[in-house]
């Protein structure tokens, strides 16, 4: 009988949106909590032969070392930064993710993000609520807050998400710029709708910025003091990747000497912030620059649902002997 290990992922929520139907017959499926120490998850599951782990989770070479039947560790998501991906190749075990899994939801969510900066929402909604509606209202005319369509996103990187984005923002009129490490053919720029620039001139050029790449050496703290002043101090940033791509006291520090508009941001560092964390303290009116979301972007019925069907297809797979698909540990 095959043990599964489901490693930060709630019974509640892989019960609510997995198909039944895609379960290996005779699994034995296994929870842990999130928290756990290498011992814990060793004793709990150190004899599974796959594990699907959130990817806000830790799995170690230590942790590896010490599960003799392990083939298998796969993103609940699509993020594997916390995964030690030399030790599972080191040992044979494949390393997968959910890719484009969230694509959809996600790029839905970074447009949302543009708009309630370009419409102010976070003093808006407070406004009404305090009965200053009028006093508000007039407020905005004077300010004469721009509209998406006539304004330059530039995306960082160019993956499944940012491609996703740029297909929503061309429906609403923006001009679509990117940057990513590969560059797409004159044809498939075209196609999508989009032009290349050069990731400084992206940012000096652009009235939004939206970050979308992976957690690499390359990428922490790829948004850094110099990238930040090179905005325009109209221009908005949006991050829904990862909070460790951006500096955030770099990025309060823009915000109150007004370098830049203000930001959107569906990820911080760490996860759950820190009371200190700059972003979360900034002063009135310098607080309402910012809207935060709680790490939703790519939580819908949907992307769960695809989710877990990718998930147990690639446990299958693994078991019949087969390929898993979108493996990231280059085994």
């Amino acid at each position: 009988m095959p043990k599964i290990g489901f490693v930060g992922v709630a019974r509640e929520r892989l019960e609510k949106y997995q198909d039944p139907s895609d379960i290996p017959e005779g699994s034995e499926i296994v929870f842990v909590a999130p928290g756990y120490t290498e011992d814990e998850l060793v004793e709990q599951v150190g004899d599974a032969e796959c594990l699907v782990v959130d990817p806000v989770c830790t799995i170690t070479s230590g942790m590896i070392a010490r599960m003799p039947k392990l083939r298998l560790v796969h993103s609940e998501g699509v993020a594997f930064n916390n995964f030690d991906l030399d030790a599972a190749k080191e040992r044979g075990v494949f390393v997968c993710n959910n890719f484009g899994c969230n694509a959809a939801a996600v790029a839905e969510h970074t447009v949302m993000l543009m708009l309630c900066c370009l419409k102010d929402i976070i003093a808006a909604d407070r406004s009404v609520r305090e009965g200053r509606l009028s006093e508000a209202k007039r407020a905005y005319m004077a300010a004469g807050p721009r509209q998406l369509s006539s304004l330059h996103v530039g995306l960082v990187g160019f993956g499944a998400i940012a491609r996703e984005t740029a297909a929503r923002l061309r429906v609403f009129g923006s001009r679509v710029s990117y940057y990513d490490v590969f560059r797409r053919t004159p044809e498939d720029e075209e196609r999508l709708g989009v032009s290349y620039l050069e990731l400084d001139e992206l940012f000096h050029k652009c009235d939004l910025v939206s970050i979308h790449v992976p957690v690499t050496p390359d990428t922490i703290g790829l948004v850094d003091a110099e990238r930040l002043s090179r905005m325009k101090p109209t221009a908005f940033l949006i991050n829904t990747s990862r909070g460790q791509t951006v500096d955030q006291k770099a990025l309060a520090s823009a915000i109150l000497e007004g370098k830049i508009a203000g930001a959107a941001l569906d990820v911080l560092d760490p996860e759950p912030p820190l009371p200190d964390n700059p972003l979360l303290n900034l002063p009135a009116p310098y607080a309402d620059r910012i809207v935060f979301t709680p790490h939703t972007a790519g939580i819908t019925r949907e992307a769960f649902k695809q989710v877990y069907h990718g998930a147990w297809e690639n446990v299958r797979r693994v078991m019949n002997g087969e390929r898993p698909k979108d493996i990231v540990n280059g085994l």
